[in-house]
């Protein structure tokens, strides 16, 4: 339930922040990179996998949305690393997807002489937008994931006093 609550938060504060910038909903397209999403996946994953966590991330994503489930000491531990491992691992993941798109964008910029000062600032302003779309992605995954860690938290400390 916390986490139903959480990302329904996060999509209506991305929606208003849209909404206020511009005065509607039609610029809600430019938030939206398929491939950054994607490029995030292929690094996130993979990472979780084999730092075996896996299954200890989706064991805590499972305890912080049901109230009432019984769980040892140890696996709260191991789900609550499991969790701030793909927080770090999102962060790191997005920044570095960000600044190696920011290195593309140099590269394959036109030369500034075939074209007059405001397009060319407008091309290099798209590409910049886009370039830094994955790492807004990974900080919103990584707040998605903040109520899910504060769960666990809380979970463990009433686990203890038992």
């Amino acid at each position: 339930m916390v986490t139903v609550v959480s990302v329904l938060s996060v999509v209506a504060a991305i929606f208003c922040m849209v909404f206020l910038s511009q005065g509607s909903f039609s610029m809600i397209g430019y938030f939206i990179d398929l491939p950054g999403l994607i490029f995030l996946a292929l690094l996130v994953i993979p990472a979780v996998c084999i730092s075996g966590f896996a299954k200890d991330f989706g064991k805590g994503l499972a305890i912080s949305m049901h109230k009432n489930s019984e769980v040892t000491l140890l696996q709260l531990n191991k789900s609550i690393e499991a969790v701030k491992l793909v927080q770090k691992l999102l962060i790191y993941a997005g920044v570095f997807i960000s600044l190696f798109s920011f290195v593309v964008v140099v590269q394959v910029m036109p030369d500034a002489v075939q074209y007059s000062a405001q397009e060319y600032m407008q091309v290099f302003g798209n590409n910049f937008a886009v370039a830094i779309l994955p790492l807004m992605y990974a900080l919103v995954f990584s707040l998605l994931l903040l109520p899910v860690s504060a769960v666990l938290q809380r979970k463990k400390i009433e686990y203890i006093q038992k």
